[in-house]
């Protein structure tokens, strides 16, 4: 018998938006990350990009440094033997690029609307499917 673990995370919008720097952000997911694979060696996660939501101004950048350290953590999880894969839904949505974009995001919340969710999960079954 063959068990598959999968992971899904996106992690850091509401933290973007109670102030944190994109580098804290970034520590926050390697400590998550380090603590997932220790307990469970084999699963595989798949981490998504935050998706594009108004510039917290008390740190401005944060979102795209955020994104950016998202996207190089495989290069990190990878060389241990770790099934890290990043997804990014910004780029495979185009989603929330000129907000708020009512279609898919609700105007002054962070979060995805009912449509956008929808959106988001066939971007990550776009993902999960290969490696199934």
């Amino acid at each position: 018998m063959l068990i598959v673990f999968f992971r899904p995370v996106v992690q850091g919008t509401n933290d973007l938006w109670a102030y944190h720097t994109g580098e804290q952000l970034e520590e926050d997911i390697t400590v998550l990350l380090n603590a997932t694979f220790t307990v469970l060696p084999t699963t595989t996660i798949l981490v998504s990009s935050v998706l594009n939501m108004p510039e917290v101004s008390t740190y401005p950048g944060a979102l795209q440094y955020y994104n950016n350290a998202l996207a190089k953590l495989p290069a990190v999880f990878t060389p241990r033997g770790l099934k890290l894969f990043f997804v990014d839904a910004n780029r495979l949505l185009g989603m929330c690029s000129a907000w708020p974009n009512t279609d898919c995001c609700k105007a002054y919340d962070v979060h995805p609307s009912g449509p956008g969710y929808e959106k988001l999960a066939h971007v990550w079954f776009q993902a999960l499917v290969p490696l199934l």
